[in-house]
């Protein structure tokens, strides 16, 4: 059971912010999200005692006695004044926070406090050695949060929830997923592309012989059930179906339908069973050059309204 409620009018982003190109990133496209939704923002720095080898810029940084207080100081002032500053004058305001941890927990409690509804954060920190040392914040969300991730690797569309695609099969985790991107496209006034994929890795995506003439009628009937509630919010919703290897074809559908998010459950079954085998999320967010969402199925979006 997640510890928070499903968000209000007002909802909260969590944005992890390093200072690196990855995090302006996701500070961009999470500040046009919080505009289109009228939500507040939530920046989010994890600092650790003893690592200003690891993210001091050059020239190096000198400090005599204090060097730990001094540092902590500077960089608070760095975090405060520039790298939050794609984050200034959008949504309904930003709050701050700078605190010793990790940052995978000192962004989830975040998430958790101001119900958030989702967290965003670029597809990696701080390249190097700061890397190497703490890993990719994203990488370990998309697998382990109970929030909605939205990873952002690339520049972000200059829309960036327009248009939201959806893959989506018959499993609980999809099911999750759609209900928490009708949420988005609600608050945003964003179209849904629900795409449902026919997994097949030697045939064609538009070959559908007889023996699969049921299976894409049951996939068609579910894709029309799963559009009537968001339809029924008044949120403009497609339906397309294909065949073809899923990573692949949710991704070429990406571009073809220009989405300026992609949205999927951490792991799905049924037709979409062969992503599981690398990760929904691991696929996605490391081959997408457009924003991903991964949604647990803890997520508080349960059902659809």
């Amino acid at each position: 059971m997640s510890p928070w409620p499903v968000p209000a009018r007002h909802p909260h982003l969590v944005v992890g912010i390093d200072g690196s190109p990855g995090s302006e990133r996701a500070a961009r496209w999470a500040g046009a999200l919080a505009d289109r939704t009228g939500a507040g923002l939530v920046a989010v720095h994890a600092h650790r005692p003893g690592a200003v080898a690891v993210v001091a810029v050059a020239p190096p940084l000198v400090y005599a006695d204090g060097a730990a207080q001094s540092w902590e100081e500077d960089l608070s002032e760095v975090f405060a004044e520039v790298w939050c500053r794609p984050l200034r004058s959008h949504g309904a305001g930003v709050s701050t926070r700078f605190e010793q941890g990790q940052p995978t927990s000192l962004l989830l409690d975040a998430a958790h406090l101001h119900h958030a509804l989702a967290i965003v954060v670029g597809s990696r920190g701080r390249g190097g050695l700061a890397e190497h040392l703490l890993g990719s914040v994203g990488h370990h969300l998309t697998h382990h949060s109970d929030v909605p991730v939205v990873v952002v690797r690339d520049e972000p569309p200059a829309a960036p929830v327009a248009r939201i695609l959806v893959g989506v099969d018959r499993s609980e985790d999809a099911t999750t997923a759609l209900a928490w991107a009708a949420e988005v496209a609600a608050l945003s006034g964003s179209e849904v592309f629900l795409a449902g994929v026919l997994a097949s890795e030697d045939r064609h995506p538009a070959q559908v012989d007889g023996e699969d003439a049921g299976v894409v009628d049951i996939l068609q009937c579910h894709l029309a059930r799963a559009a009537r509630p968001l339809r029924s919010r008044g949120v403009p919703t497609h339906i397309i179906l294909r065949q073809g290897p899923v990573i692949p074809t949710l991704l070429a559908l990406a571009e073809e339908v220009d989405a300026g998010l992609i949205v999927a459950g951490r792991h799905s079954l049924g037709e979409m069973r062969e992503a599981i085998h690398g990760s929904v999320s691991h696929q996605l967010t490391h081959r997408s050059t457009r924003p991903v969402a991964v949604v647990p199925i803890t997520c508080p979006f349960a059902r659809l309204n």
